[in-house]
């Protein structure tokens, strides 16, 4: 698994079950630490099947992070279940509508297999 790491946040890039990729947020994401999501999705080769954003350690988030997210919104799952103050900053921003979400506990909340989802979706 490639890293990228800052005092307060990492992102951890792995390939995925199914020929997709997974990064794994933890930490703070603010205009110091979001950049470091943004060039992880840049470096996503393409074609790749699926993107997942796995979300569950963020501790905090804020416009930053859904700066980077917005753009790449359709090629991408985030895999939940989201923190609370990721989830506030969706639903106060008018854009959890815009994202596909996956709650891995909640029953049928695997990822299913198959290639991107077109956000939007809440699973």
């Amino acid at each position: 698994m490639r890293q990228r790491a800052h005092e307060s946040a990492t992102v951890g890039v792995r390939s995925d079950d199914g020929g997709g990729v997974r990064l794994v947020l933890a930490g703070e994401f603010d205009v110091a630490t979001a950049p470091m999501v943004g060039d992880a999705l840049r470096e996503v080769p393409v074609p790749v099947r699926r993107v997942v954003v796995d979300c569950r350690a963020v501790a905090f988030a804020d416009c930053a992070l859904l700066r980077v997210l917005l753009p790449a919104r359709n090629s991408l799952v985030l895999l939940g279940p989201l923190p609370s103050v990721m989830n506030r900053m969706l639903v106060h921003s008018g854009t959890r509508k815009l994202f596909t979400v996956v709650d891995d506990t909640a029953p049928g909340g695997r990822l299913p297999p198959g290639p991107c989802f077109s956000g939007g979706a809440s699973r």
